[in-house]
């Protein structure tokens, strides 16, 4: 289904961010082990979604993938998260899209 009043060319970037966990440990240290029960406890993924029509603007609202442990933000970060009109950002257990999140990003249009 096409956007109303939209250019019908778009370039759909999906960003995946993998940042590793931080440490407190002393500055220059060579070498630093942490024990972890597997890699992936280390890192911390994200997805950044921007929509881009051929002209170079940025159509709708940039989707935000966060990682929660269930999948949705609890009570306090709802609360506080801020949602401005052109971000949409959600919650998924990995961080990453998915195609229930990708329905919901589109019908926010």
């Amino acid at each position: 289904m096409p956007f109303p009043n939209l250019p019908q060319s778009f370039n759909l970037t999906i960003l995946n961010v993998s940042i590793a966990g931080r440490t407190l440990f002393q500055k220059g240290a060579k070498k630093v082990e942490i024990p972890a029960q597997s890699v992936n406890s280390t890192t911390r993924s994200y997805t950044m979604q921007p929509l881009i029509s051929c002209d170079g603007r940025l159509v709708g609202p940039l989707l935000i993938v966060l990682p929660e442990k269930n999948g949705e933000f609890g009570p306090r970060v709802k609360e506080t998260l801020l949602q401005p009109d052109n971000v949409l950002v959600v919650a998924s257990k990995s961080g990453k899209c998915t195609s229930e999140i990708m329905q919901k990003w589109y019908y926010y249009f």
